[in-house]
């Protein structure tokens, strides 16, 4: 897969450089890396203004030492660039021998002054999550790509950043659903690039191109 890296430092060349490199890749069909300074992220530079501008993915993280069977892992959410996630997240197991994870969150509002929630209205609510999982796998992914599927209780960021998952990469949509109406569309995605101990890929809505 091609890919443009562009280093940041908060410079005006720097910005120049991204600017270019945003441009290049949207044009190449490629992927945009971004390292900071010693390869960290967040040592003197703010990603999410690039993560924001950017038509292209663009990975972003520290590069760490992960177990060969770490897996891919992808946040599904139905939104259009969660779906784009998705087929990035094929994409590059096609050139990989990692499995393929797709992480699907589900929460539940605090109820009403009242209202009690059983274990009963639990299982159903998991059970929706799952059907609405497997439904977007169906749409986007070839049946004949082997993808295991997560259905986990929490908010989408402390689902994607629970250390138990333990991901050679993790890859997001940039702007994805927002069904409680809590945090702004992106806020999981800036919230995930910031936070993972690895590296993230962040992928904006391609209109169905791979």
């Amino acid at each position: 897969m091609y890919r443009v890296v562009v280093g940041l430092d908060n410079s005006a060349q720097s910005a120049t450089a991204m600017r270019w490199a945003l441009d290049h890749a949207a044009r190449r069909h490629a992927a945009v890396t971004v390292v900071g300074p010693s390869g960290d992220r967040g040592a003197g530079f703010s990603v999410e203004p690039v993560l924001q501008q950017a038509s292209c993915p663009v990975a972003v993280g520290r590069v760490r030492v992960v177990d060969a069977d770490a897996p891919i892992v992808v946040g599904i959410d139905g939104s259009a660039t969660s779906n784009a996630a998705l087929r990035w997240a094929v994409d590059a197991i096609l050139t990989s021998t990692r499995p393929l994870v797709a992480v699907h969150a589900w929460h539940l509002d605090a109820p009403s002054a009242g209202f009690v929630i059983t274990d009963d209205d639990v299982a159903r609510f998991e059970r929706v999550a799952r059907a609405e999982l497997d439904t977007v796998l169906d749409e986007v992914v070839d049946e004949s790509i082997a993808i295991d599927s997560i259905v986990l209780y929490g908010s989408p960021a402390a689902v994607m950043l629970d250390p138990d998952v333990a991901p050679a990469l993790t890859v997001v949509g940039r702007d994805g659903a927002s069904s409680s109406g809590s945090g702004p569309l992106g806020s999981v995605s800036d919230l995930v690039a910031s936070s993972a101990p690895g590296v993230v890929v962040v992928v904006p809505d391609t209109g169905g191109e791979r």
